[in-house]
């Protein structure tokens, strides 16, 4: 073990019980012990603070949930991860642990592998969790250290971002400039107050300005702050839909507009580059050549980056296929997206035989601790919808899990759509527990298979601009199913096309049909 191994904190009042844990975690990390709550959070709010807590509830003087309590009251220690491992088996006292904010909970007797597992899953995850803390808190930094104000609206003409320079510039007397907001909205405020620079009415100066956030064009103002000062406001499109507005005093400092133009270049190449990152988790044609026979892949994003995902990953027994479609699109979606990629992982390795009901069970419990959404309660709902198929080596079967997704199979010019859950992956309303249900298919030379998100069959078009819709998704299909997948890809996307027309794109899209092959091992 080395000497920056990570500490793993032991709270239990039998010693026996800690000389159990500590024999499972001893060869992988350093190991304190507590024999009451009391010290327990003597050792945890000391340097070095442990990294992980596993902790007891029935003790005496200071129970396990109030341990739990106290420790993520103190900003100092709520982000160590607790898991409660504990003989109290009843479901209340599960739910009971993690709202306090427990990420895992463990019914004794313990089996030793299955607690070391997750112990390094839940760290893990902490250490994902910290690396994207640092990342947000360098961004916000950055931002809030501008020499201006800057803000971001999205396609729906809502506020995504403002740094703090914002108000400083153009003030916030009604309180509303917040993400979520429309621009509209706050464009009226600031010229009530006279903060923007044009003659005319309220009314004619907002629908001037509104105007130059949908006209897709670069757009140049002088505004003055609340303290008379000019500035000069600089409005940019991206490739992605987002609209970058940066305002600069220009009273004293006009070289800053050479500033100006070098932070929209980092800001456009970093929206470049974010799609790049997203894209390099999808599968490569070799790969997707490698696991099926005939296939076509769509993966189509609203904007630059999106909140579906389709992946490939290879098991014990065979590969998995695997279609997320995240609440969200954009910039959320995309974060959530990544999430989704993250749990399939962690969930194979504590499942690698790739069983897909069993990952969609365990990744349902990773996501919903990931965003702190085991109660009913919160500001957050976010999850996904996800087909999960199991490729088996031979060609022969497949085996299919769904979480309100479904699998489609053509057989013989023939429809037969294999319907998942219900309940989706991750939102506070579907169980930590919820089980999913496995369907063993029987692969046919003659069959194809399809997998598509909603953003496919809920796009408005055609001339009463309804639905694109699974029906008429379903007679394309069998239109074109004798011909080999590459060409129905062509014929799809034309009919999809056509029928949206000019309506703008609602949602990410990402459509796979295959024919799955028998693996070879190299």
């Amino acid at each position: 073990m080395s000497e920056d191994a990570e500490i793993v904190l032991v709270v239990d009042d039998t010693p026996q019980n800690i000389d159990i844990l500590s024999n499972v975690l001893r060869s992988d990390f350093k190991v304190k012990a507590a024999l009451n709550g009391q010290k327990a959070l003597e050792i945890a709010r000391k340097e070095p603070r442990p990294n992980i807590i596993l902790l007891d509830i029935m003790m005496p003087e200071m129970d396990g949930f109030e341990v739990c309590k106290q420790l993520k009251d103190d900003p100092d220690t709520a982000a160590i991860p607790i898991v409660f491992i504990t003989a109290m088996s009843d479901a209340e006292d599960e739910t009971h642990g993690l709202e306090l904010g427990a990420v895992d909970y463990i019914n004794k007797p313990i089996n030793p592998a299955v607690v070391l597992s997750r112990v390094k899953t839940h760290l893990h995850i902490a250490a994902q969790q910290r690396a994207i803390a640092d990342k947000e808190a360098l961004l916000r930094m950055a931002l809030d250290n501008m020499p201006g104000a800057m803000w971001v609206v999205d396609r729906d003409s809502k506020l995504v971002m403002a740094n703090d320079q914002y108000k400083e510039f153009y003030g916030d007397t009604n309180n509303i400039v917040r993400p979520g907001t429309s621009i509209e909205a706050i464009l009226r405020q600031e010229a009530e107050a006279g903060r923007l620079g044009q003659q005319g009415s309220v009314s004619e100066i907002v629908g001037q300005r509104l105007e130059s956030y949908r006209s897709g064009v670069e757009a140049s103002f002088e505004d003055l702050t609340r303290d008379g000062h000019n500035i000069r406001l600089t409005r940019r499109p991206t490739d992605a839909g987002f609209v970058v507005s940066i305002a600069t005093d220009i009273t004293e400092v006009k070289e800053k507009e050479a500033q100006l133009r070098k932070a929209f270049t980092i800001i456009s190449e970093s929206i470049q580059y974010a799609s790049r990152i997203q894209r390099s988790v999808l599968p490569t044609d070799a790969e997707m050549s490698a696991t099926f026979e005939d296939y076509f892949s769509i993966w189509e994003p609203k904007d630059m980056v999106g909140g579906d995902v389709y992946l490939l990953r290879p098991c014990d027994r065979g590969t998995l296929l695997m279609v997320a479609d995240c609440t969200g699109h954009g910039v959320p979606g995309a974060f959530m997206s990544m999430i989704a990629t993250g749990s399939l992982d962690l969930a194979l390795i504590e499942n690698p035989s790739g069983d897909p009901a069993a990952l969609l069970g365990r990744i349902n419990r990773l996501v919903k601790t990931t965003l702190g959404q085991e109660g009913r309660d919160g500001e957050s709902d976010d999850g996904f919808e996800c087909g999960l198929c199991l490729l088996d080596r031979s060609g022969k079967t497949m085996t299919y899990a769904g979480a309100r997704f479904e699998l489609w199979e053509i057989k013989d010019g023939e429809m037969t759509a294999i319907k998942g859950d219900k309940p989706g992956v991750g939102y506070r309303r579907t169980a930590i527990d919820q089980a999913y249900t496995n369907h063993e298919i029987d692969v046919s030379s003659t069959a194809m298979y399809y997998l598509f998100t909603d953003g496919l069959t809920d796009q408005p078009g055609g001339p009463k601009r309804r639905a694109f819709g699974k029906n008429r998704l379903k007679s394309n299909l069998l239109d074109y199913y004798p011909m080999q997948l590459t060409k129905q890809e062509v014929h799809l996307m034309r009919e999809f096309e056509e029928y949206q027309h000019k309506e703008e794109r609602r949602d990410d899209v990402t459509f796979l049909g295959f024919v799955p092959r028998a693996i070879t091992d190299v």
